[in-house]
């Protein structure tokens, strides 16, 4: 939920560099931009650097008070792996909103054959590569794991979530 008065624009790096210096492009598919009632909002990507742009908005409509965003995509590619265990890392809200984020929430689900006990979680907020950890983990039914910011995200920061379970 993201509250703005202009036109908003930020990136998803979509080439992944590992530890060992070798890189990976992530596919980033099924892009939507809605409201609270699933209603569409105008918006536009572009290819900036290697990084997926999205641009909410026009530049001829003005728009004033709060507005709800969700912004909903897939991404295949972006698990890292590990000798005993694979992990995601991930910045859900990312960390190029010009504008405060009144809510940031994900959901990640696992394959349900994963028992919970073997999960790692960890969350992030504030700005690129910040860990304070001013956020919230709830394991909820079957293999969902929410994740959510406890309070306004000031502009420039984000969440970032942390998910490691067993191999394969």
């Amino acid at each position: 939920r993201l509250a703005l008065n202009k036109v908003v624009n930020d990136v998803i790096p979509y080439i992944k560099t590992n530890k060992d210096g070798k890189k990976f492009k992530l596919d980033i598919t099924n892009i939507i931009v809605d409201n609270l009632q699933g209603q569409p909002y105008q918006y536009t990507t572009s290819d900036i650097n290697n990084n997926l742009r999205i641009k909410i908005g026009s530049a001829n409509q003005l728009v004033t008070g709060t507005i709800d965003y969700f912004i909903t995509y897939q991404v295949k590619g972006a698990l890292t792996y590990f000798s005993d265990n694979d992990e995601l890392y991930w910045n859900t809200t990312g960390t190029g909103w010009n504008v405060p984020i009144a809510e940031a929430e994900t959901h990640i689900l696992l394959p349900e054959n994963i028992s919970q006990d073997t999960i790692k979680t960890k969350c992030f907020t504030g700005e690129y590569k910040s860990e304070t950890a001013d956020c919230t983990i709830i394991p909820l039914e079957g293999n969902v794991i929410h994740f959510s910011a406890n309070h306004t995200l000031p502009p420039y920061s984000g969440l970032t979530i942390l998910t490691g379970f067993p191999k394969n």
